[in-house]
């Protein structure tokens, strides 16, 4: 099942995220290494350009 994302999906998610982190500073807590290992296992071999502009597909 693929799931389409809209750009103000990502900033409402972006914005509940910030807020959320401004109201309770205090449960933050550094990332577990073994998650980060996954997720770099997970994107190892995926490539972007970050200065090419998006196409309307990927908005």
């Amino acid at each position: 099942m693929s799931m389409k994302l809209s750009h103000d999906d990502v900033l409402g998610s972006l914005k509940a995220l910030d807020d959320d982190i401004e109201a309770h500073p205090d449960q933050i807590k550094p990332l577990d290494p073994t998650i980060a290992l996954r997720v770099q296992n997970l994107v190892r071999e995926v490539e972007i350009d970050l200065e090419a502009p998006l196409s309307r597909e990927h908005e």
